[in-house]
């Protein structure tokens, strides 16, 4: 069960966000969002965050201030964001914890999927890591999906709109359809009129 605790701030008296906090954000980044830049090496390898640090206070009660010139580090590379594999390190200690973490990696046949890392599945990146190639699939298909599915819901949405931002309703005389969006003719007839206008100003 998530641990709901009392209210903390998340912002320093100057106004900007507390160092946990930035923390707090970059980790669900790179694990929930397909779009973050680091999700390949994180959530695409299926490393996420745990229920109760999905919620920022517990975050903190779990990890306290954040030490100037520290980062989270996961002690474990393949384990998640969680109370016991998570503490705040500086760069030579994740540096360190890296190097053993990639070590152990190379020894590893599959990924964590269960996919071999061998032949035609065997991609390596500049920085010389190994990915799986049918991950990197499959991750695509979902975001491919999940851009029809939003794209569908939007149509729907709009669809079931009776009347334009204006208040005109979208009946037969006064819908015109581009590029299978609805256009309410009334706005574009004002619209024409006010850049005629402005035209005529101009001169």
């Amino acid at each position: 069960m998530t641990r709901r605790e009392s209210p903390v701030s998340y912002k320093l008296d100057n106004g900007k966000f507390t160092p946990e906090y930035i923390s707090w954000i970059a980790m669900k980044q790179r694990c929930l969002n397909p779009r973050a830049e680091k999700y390949p090496t994180y959530g695409g390898r299926g490393i996420t965050v745990c229920r109760a640090w999905m919620y920022f206070p517990n975050f903190l009660g779990d990890m306290g201030a954040r030490p100037e010139g520290y980062t989270l580090d996961r002690k474990n590379g393949d384990g998640n964001y969680e109370p016991g594999n998570c503490r705040w390190a500086t760069a030579k200690e994740q540096a360190e914890n890296r190097k053993e973490f990639i070590n152990a990696s190379a020894l590893k046949t599959h990924c964590p999927a269960g996919h071999p890392y061998s032949g035609n599945n065997l991609r390596i990146t500049k920085e010389g890591n190994r990915k799986c190639r049918q991950c990197d699939s499959e991750r695509a298909r979902r975001i491919r999906k999940e851009e029809e599915s939003n794209r569908v819901l939007k149509g729907n949405f709009k669809a079931k709109k009776t009347h334009c931002i204006n208040g005109h309703q979208f009946c037969e005389e006064n819908t015109r359809y581009r590029e299978g969006h609805r256009v309410c003719k009334v706005c574009q007839r004002d619209v024409a009129a006010r850049q005629r206008e402005k035209r005529k100003e101009s001169k």
